[in-house]
C-alpha cells in the first residue's frame, strides 16, 4: 500500500459554535480550513478543521493563545 502522501490533520468538535469559534480565530493565521467531518471519523459535529500534518505544532500554539475548544485532533488519510 502506497500513501499518495495525503495525510491531513483533522480536528473535530463537540459543537457547531466550537467548530466556528475555531475558523474564526485560525483565519488570520491561514492555517487549515473547516470541512465537513470525513466518514472514517466520527464527532459530535458535522465540522471538522482540516490542515497540513505538519502545522501540528503551530496549531497546538494557536490553540492555548486563543484559548479554543475542540474534541479530538487526529491523522487520516483523505
Amino acid at each position: 500500500y502506497m500513501s499518495n502522501g495525503n495525510k491531513k490533520l483533522i480536528i473535530t468538535f463537540d459543537t457547531t459554535m466550537d467548530a466556528i469559534a475555531f475558523e474564526k480565530a485560525c483565519k488570520p493565521y491561514d492555517i487549515g480550513r473547516l470541512i465537513p467531518t470525513p466518514q472514517v471519523i466520527s464527532a459530535g459535529c458535522g465540522f471538522s478543521w482540516s490542515m497540513k500534518e505538519e502545522d501540528k505544532e503551530k496549531i497546538l500554539e494557536i490553540i492555548e493563545k486563543e484559548k479554543l475548544e475542540y474534541a479530538a485532533m487526529k491523522a487520516v488519510e483523505l
